[in-house]
C-alpha cells in the first residue's frame, strides 16, 4: 500500500494547496481562467466552492493516507472527483471551446489523475484465490 500511501500523500497536498491558494488569493486565482470576481458575494461563494471544498477534500486525503483501512475509500475520492472534473470540462470544452491552452493542461492532468487512481484502485483489489485442483 506505499503506492496509494504516497499518491494520496501528493493529492492531499495538491488539493489543500490549491484550496488555500484559492482562499487567499480568490480575484488572481480566477483571473488565471478569465473569470472575473465583481462583488463580495462572488469573492464568498469562489472562496467557500475553489478554497473550502479543496482543504476539506485535502484534508480527507491525508487522514486516508495516514490511516490503514482508509487508502481505497481516498483513492475513489480522487478518481470520482478528478473524472468528474474531467468528464465537465470535456463536456465544457465541446459545446464552448478549449478556451486556453491552460484549460486544456488541466484537462489532461485531471485524466492523468484519473487514470493513475483508477489504476490503483485496480491494483489494490485482493487477488482471486485459484480455484482448488480437481482429483
Amino acid at each position: 500500500m506505499l503506492k496509494e500511501r504516497t499518491f494520496l500523500f501528493v493529492c492531499a497536498g495538491i488539493f489543500g494547496s490549491f484550496g488555500l491558494i484559492a482562499l487567499l488569493l480568490p480575484v488572481q486565482i480566477a483571473g488565471t481562467v478569465g473569470i472575473e470576481l465583481t462583488g463580495g458575494a462572488a469573492r464568498v461563494d469562489f472562496r467557500a466552492t475553489y478554497g473550502g471544498w479543496p482543504i476539506g477534500t485535502g484534508v480527507f486525503l491525508l487522514l486516508s493516507a495516514l490511516r490503514p483501512g482508509w487508502q481505497i475509500q481516498g483513492l475513489y475520492a480522487v478518481f470520482l472527483s478528478t473524472a468528474g472534473f474531467a468528464l465537465a470540462r470535456f463536456g465544457a470544452m465541446t459545446v464552448d471551446g478549449p478556451g486556453s491552452a491552460f484549460i486544456v493542461l488541466i484537462l489532461i492532468v485531471e485524466l492523468l489523475v484519473t487514470g493513475i487512481a483508477g489504476w490503483l484502485i485496480l491494483a489494490s483489489r485482493p487477488k482471486k484465490a485459484a480455484p482448488p485442483e480437481k482429483e
